[in-house]
C-alpha cells in the first residue's frame, strides 16, 4: 500500500514533480513494485479533493485507489 497526498506544507505536489525522465516520484515507485511477482498495489489518498490529481495520474496504471478521511489515517488503510 502506498500512502500519497499533494497537501505539504514545504513543497506542495511534491509527490507528483519530475523527478526523474520526467516521471513523478508515484510513477517510479509503482514501476518498481510492479517488477515484484505477486504483488498487489494499491494507494491510499484522502477525500480532499486537491488529492484528485493522485487519481488523475494513476488512471493509467490502473491501480486501485482507497480514499477517506484527512484525519483518520487508520481508517483509509
Amino acid at each position: 500500500m502506498i500512502q500519497a497526498r499533494v497537501g505539504s506544507s514545504r513543497l506542495p505536489n511534491k509527490i507528483l514533480l519530475p523527478f526523474y525522465k520526467g516521471k513523478c516520484i508515484l510513477e517510479l515507485l509503482i514501476e518498481k513494485l510492479r517488477q515484484i511477482e505477486d504483488t498487489n498495489i494499491v494507494v491510499a489518498t484522502s477525500i480532499n479533493p486537491n488529492n484528485d490529481v493522485i487519481e488523475t495520474c494513476l488512471d493509467k496504471y490502473n491501480i486501485p485507489i482507497y480514499r477517506g478521511s484527512e484525519n483518520d489515517v487508520l481508517h483509509v488503510l
